[in-house]
């Protein structure tokens, strides 16, 4: 059981690379690359079974880590002034 502040003990030291996750990247890219299982992907892909396709992104995201997403909004401008106002009113000595 552990305890705080008790040093850590067993397991793998800090930096040390997963084992199981090097290999596991290192089969992705050898399917990835290998030239007829390549083809035998992109029929699969191209089929539209929605399992395959899942499991394929699944690997992908494994293998390379999934894309950053992005998120966009539109600010009014005048709700901008008026939250810089408001600051203001509420620190007018606090520097910038």
């Amino acid at each position: 059981m552990f305890v705080k502040g008790q040093k850590k003990l067993g397991g793998r030291k800090k930096g040390t690379p997963n084992k199981l996750t090097r290999d596991v990247q290192q089969f992705i890219d050898d399917v990835l690359t290998h030239e007829e299982a390549t083809e035998t992907a992109k029929k699969l892909i191209r089929s539209g079974d929605q399992k395959t396709v899942a499991i394929f992104i699944k690997l992908m995201e494994y293998r390379f880590g999934k894309p950053k997403e992005t998120v966009e909004h539109k600010i009014d401008a005048d709700i901008v002034e008026r939250l810089i106002s408001a600051r203001k009113r509420v620190a007018p000595d606090e520097p910038k």
